[in-house]
């Protein structure tokens, strides 16, 4: 069974760390920093996952385009380490 995490509506970095944290389920020592993101999303969060970022674009906006380019580049770098991750950004 894959874990499922559907990111709406993200205006804020705190808006995309409480999403990915209770859609994951992260656990509780979760720093809510890009650090301890990658450490999670790494080795914490048993497969396979699916991550869905709907209104991508206005996230980038919201969130501003650094610091979103920067979350995009740890989940990227996730994928790329393990095959049982997907992310999908949703471009609205």
């Amino acid at each position: 069974m894959s874990v499922k995490c559907e990111l709406k509506a993200v205006q804020s970095l705190a808006d995309f760390y409480e999403q990915i944290a209770i859609g994951l389920m992260l656990p509780s020592h979760f720093g809510r920093n890009l650090d301890a993101l990658q450490d999670c999303l790494s080795n914490d969060v048993a497969g396979p996952v699916e991550i869905f970022w709907f209104n991508a674009t206005t996230a980038r906006q919201d969130v501003g385009e650094d610091t979103f380019d920067t979350l995009t580049e740890v989940l990227r770098g996730v994928m790329e380490e393990r095959d049982d991750f997907q992310v999908w950004l949703g471009l609205g």
